[in-house]
């Protein structure tokens, strides 16, 4: 279950930053509560790292590495409960290191405060726990758990991000054109720039994903099916036969 929370929360970060599933990515951050939930996860990386799509995992002891935290009174809760001494807890509050403030409530504890010399507690309904996300993180959290997924994109990423999405098209096309499961096609394809660059520098992982025995450049005189896909910013033309 924790491994399945953590995969969910890598999508959902994925999601929340507009990057598709398909478009690989190169690290993605997890943090848990406990050594014992840390071991775990490192013993399912292969299998998170598959569910997020990134080309690695860092389980991390600390959530502050991935996110800042920032404390907020609940003034509706505590103007009323502390009158004239609202102002002085709300300065104590702001006093505290927010993330060990932040994860003392998600824990479901309780913030001790000395206020005028007197002891005071707040607990999760008079904070505000506020996060943000660390440059160039996308980050989602629940029930302890903390995920953060590196957004930035590579040269090489873009290109597998490109690659994906043209095994997609090219086995949604042999389905349209009625090739059984086994059979190998030929294709030939026009395309420019990055996406040139994809079918070229990943065109095993292209052949092996769709039984391609031969890829080229330039459409195919006789083909069996063509069709024009979006990718990138480009559209691309298509074209396959069956194999002889």
């Amino acid at each position: 279950r924790l491994a399945i929370n953590a995969a969910s929360l890598g999508r959902s970060a994925r999601s929340a930053a507009d990057v598709k599933l398909r478009q690989p990515l190169a690290k993605a951050r997890i943090n848990v509560g406990s050594q014992q939930e840390q071991q775990d996860l490192a013993e399912l990386v292969d299998v998170l790292q598959e569910e997020i799509n990134v080309k690695e995992i860092e389980v991390v002891s600390e959530v502050g590495e991935l996110v800042d935290y920032k404390l907020m009174p609940n003034n509706r809760a505590l103007g009323p409960k502390f009158g004239k001494q609202f102002p002085k807890v709300r300065q104590a509050l702001m006093a505290l290191d927010p993330a060990e403030a932040a994860r003392t409530l998600q824990a479901g504890g309780v913030l001790t405060l000395t206020v005028d010399g007197a002891t005071v507690e707040l607990g999760g309904d008079d904070v505000l726990v506020q996060t943000e996300s660390r440059g160039g993180l996308a980050v989602a959290s629940d029930k302890g758990v903390t995920v953060a997924v590196d957004t930035a994109l590579t040269p090489e990423l873009v290109q597998e991000g490109y690659a994906r999405d043209l095994v997609r098209a090219i086995n949604n096309m042999r389905k349209e054109a009625g090739l059984e499961i086994s059979d190998r096609i030929e294709l030939g394809y026009t395309a420019v720039g990055d996406v040139a660059a994809a079918l070229q520098n990943f065109a095993d992982y292209v052949k092996q994903e769709t039984l391609t025995r031969t890829l080229s450049e330039g459409l195919l005189a006789d083909a069996l099916f063509q069709q024009t896909v979006p990718v990138g910013d480009q559209e691309v033309r298509l074209a396959l036969r069956k194999a002889a």
